[in-house]
Parts: C-alpha cells; structure tokens; sequence
C-alpha cells in the first residue's frame, strides 16, 4: 500500500513563552480529599499578516487548596501561517479550532517536564479540548 502525503495548509511557524514559571506547593498533602484547583486559560487571536495569525494563551494555575502540588503560570505565543488558497473564513475557523490546543498540549508538556524534577513528582495539567465557542475572536466577536 502507497501512502501519499499531503502538504500542510496550516502550520506553526514558531512558538515561544514570554513567561514561565512553576513554584511547588510546601504544604501540598498527597492524601487531601479536595480536588486540585482548575486552571485558568485565556486566549487572544490577532491577525498580523495575510495568512499569519498569533494565538496567544495565558495559563494560571493557583495553589487554593493542599492537593495542589504546583502553582504555574504561562504565557505562551504561537504563530500560524494558513495557505493563501484558502479563504479568509476558513482560515480564522482553522486558527481558532487547533491553535490553542496546539499552545495548551505544549504548555503541558513544559510543565510536566520541569514538575518531573520536582519535589512532588511529574504534574500534568488536565487534559482540555478547546472549541472556537470557548472564547472571543480578535474582532470582539464570538466564533461560529
């Protein structure tokens, strides 16, 4: 069997963190019955060229109870290229679907690393599956 592959029309051309940072929790307790504290995500779509857009996601994640082994703070910047044969609409719908989850599935990853070599062991952010729904677009409007 041959498999063909097909170019990408939507990539990351680059990503980076403008801050990162995760403190461990001195009075974290392994058998606390609370559940751990839900991180807070903000995300911000921007135009920057044709066919460029930046995603930027704002992660917090508090220590407010004792089974929070980490507080964590991130502020990530993906940019996306969308291929210019596909319209304006349907790249915005490309970016807000997979932009992201792409930066959350990183950020996630960064942090299970740097927590992998801490005192209370790997910690993993919940796992998310974001929606265009979930948040505004960067003309003020909600997606479709």
């Amino acid at each position: 069997m041959r498999s063909i592959m097909k170019s990408a029309k939507f990539t990351l051309d680059q990503m980076f963190y403008t801050e990162f940072s995760v403190k461990a929790n001195a009075a974290f307790k392994r058998d606390c019955e609370e559940c751990p504290t839900e991180p807070k995500v903000n995300i911000h779509i921007t135009p920057t060229d044709e066919n460029r857009y930046l995603v930027g996601m704002n992660l917090i994640k508090n220590q407010e109870v004792d089974s929070d082994a980490y507080e964590a703070r991130a502020f990530a910047i993906g940019i996306f290229v969308v291929d210019d044969d596909i319209e304006k609409k349907k790249q915005i719908a490309l970016v807000a679907q997979s932009g992201p989850n792409i930066l959350y599935g990183s950020i996630r990853d960064q942090i299970a690393s740097l927590t992998a070599r801490g005192p209370w062991g790997e910690y993993l952010l919940p796992p998310k599956v974001f929606e265009p729904g979930d948040y505004e677009l960067f003309d003020g409007s909600e997606s479709d």
